[in-house]
């Protein structure tokens, strides 16, 4: 009822009914009681109202500018944490580095004959692939060929010449291979103060050229002849742009006087790091070397930067150095007796590295070099900081003829010992005949020398040799300390 009343209604008594006292009954007649307004009208029935609670409206303003803040502030954050890894990255690297610190090594493929294109090959390949050409060329002749064509042929052969341009394009296709191996050329100039004879101070320069072989992480290997390097007080590489950085020898062997000298990468300007490039490494052992048409890079003719062209004469000489097996490769090109630099194909890759000082009398100035598969094994090892220890012999194979028939065993001959080397103080001698290394029996010259360099300067190696006695040979087994080669 008093929801009644506040709603504005009112009551009308149904006459008709009967007034009773029990709860139930006036129940039961407010049910039946007609709800109406200030004017006895029934009010409208309101059951179809129903209240519905609303979410509140999406502010679209207001989310766009939190979805802006929020883009915002993860830029901020990646742009602060960007700058705090280059700043602290140098210094992240350096810490680790310093711990597990360790020499990138240098190595170069493994190179046998075998791999190489023998001229027996060549030939039949070429006789092969002519036959094919010329069976070909005559099935189309057969079939295509006019006498219209014939004539046109004939003319167009008898109009080929070689001129003066034609012969200039050759010299200019050659240089263009020399110009693209240059970027793997430097010069090493070594500088020693000194004094003259009034007590003046000079600085006294040598220079030499260089060949990059290697490229680290951390450094530029590159190798050298070491003759004008000894005892200098600083060193200089100057590349291919001109552009020169200090220099320090990492490793050398005394023996071929070869040196591989370390520039730090952080030293280089950025363009010319970007240019230059460790050379290609091509091969000596290829059979038919003779004739084949070479370029001479560095300083072949005594200047730096220069190169002359001319054609590989030879390549059978070995030579006579300690502990070691080198073939000579001579050229018919003329040049300085003091030139150094390096051989290189047509195809831009080194075959070989100059050197003068084993030149016969009368070829003093004819260029050659020590082919570049002889010297490979060395180079990986000095780029790697190691030096082939010191035995101290001359030696070389036996003919196989000599041991089939039991004349001599079989071995490496011993032909010469240094003077006060580990192999004289071990009791080595001339004519000793080597079978065992440390046990591992020995079949030939370069095998023996790959054990040799897989030993360090101080070891102690066990060396089993026959030598010979009146009635027979007879096996010893010396004992030497292997010591670094002495420098010439």
């Amino acid at each position: 009822m008093f929801l009644y009343y506040c709603l504005g209604g009112r009551i009308m008594p149904n006459k008709d009914s009967k007034k009773t006292d029990t709860k139930s009954q006036d129940l039961e007649d407010l049910d039946n009681i007609e709800a109406t307004d200030d004017e006895g009208q029934p009010l409208a029935n309101t059951d179809f109202m129903r209240e519905k609670i609303k979410s509140r409206p999406i502010n679209s303003k207001k989310l766009l500018r939190r979805t802006i803040t929020t883009i915002v502030m993860a830029i901020i954050f990646g742009i602060v944490a960007c700058c705090t890894f280059l700043l602290l990255q140098p210094l992240l690297s350096n810490q680790i580095g310093s711990s597990n610190k360790s020499q990138t090594e240098v190595s170069f493929p493994k190179e046998t004959v075998s791999d190489e294109i023998q001229r027996e090959d060549l030939i039949a390949s070429e006789e092969e692939k002519a036959a094919a050409d010329a069976a070909s060329a005559q099935a189309s002749v057969n079939e295509s060929v006019t006498e219209a064509a014939e004539k046109e042929v004939a003319a167009a052969l008898s109009s080929l010449s070689l001129s003066s341009s034609d012969y200039a394009s050759i010299y200019n296709s050659l240089k263009e291979v020399a110009t693209s191996a240059e970027i793997s050329i430097v010069t090493v100039t070594a500088a020693t103060s000194d004094t003259d004879f009034i007590n003046d101070s000079f600085v006294r320069e040598a220079s030499t050229s260089g060949l990059i072989v290697a490229i680290t992480d951390s450094e530029t290997l590159i190798l050298a002849d070491s003759s004008n390097l000894s005892g200098a007080e600083t060193i200089m590489v100057s590349f291919y742009d001109d552009n020169a950085v200090s220099a320090v020898i990492k490793s050398t062997d005394h023996i071929t006087g070869l040196c591989i000298i370390s520039v730090s990468n952080t030293d280089i300007p950025e363009d010319t790091k970007d240019n230059i490039a460790a050379a290609t490494l091509g091969t000596s052992l290829t059979a038919g070397l003779q004739g084949t048409p070479v370029i001479a890079i560095g300083s072949p003719t005594g200047t730096p930067q220069s190169f002359c062209y001319g054609m590989i004469t030879s390549t059978g000489r070995v030579l006579d150095l300690t502990d070691s097996r080198y073939t000579l490769m001579t050229t018919d090109i003329y040049a300085s007796p003091l030139a150094s630099g390096f051989i290189i194909n047509l195809e831009g890759s080194v075959i070989g590295v100059i050197d003068m000082s084993y030149n016969d009398t009368g070829l003093e100035n004819l260029i050659s070099a020590i082919g570049i598969s002889d010297v490979k094994n060395l180079i990986q090892n000095l780029s790697n900081g190691i030096v082939p220890p010191y035995l101290g012999i001359h030696a070389g194979d036996i003919p196989s003829y000599l041991t089939e028939d039991g004349t001599l065993p079989s071995g490496v001959y011993v032909s010469k010992i240094e003077t006060g080397s580990p192999a004289m103080d071990c009791g080595l001698q001339s004519g000793d005949i080597i079978t065992k290394i440390d046990g591992e029996k020995v079949t030939s010259y370069s095998q023996f020398l790959g054990l040799l360099y897989a030993r360090s300067s101080g070891d102690s190696v066990s060396i089993t040799v026959m030598r010979q006695t009146p009635d027979d040979y007879t096996e010893l087994t010396l004992s030497a300390t292997l010591e670094d080669a002495p420098t010439k």
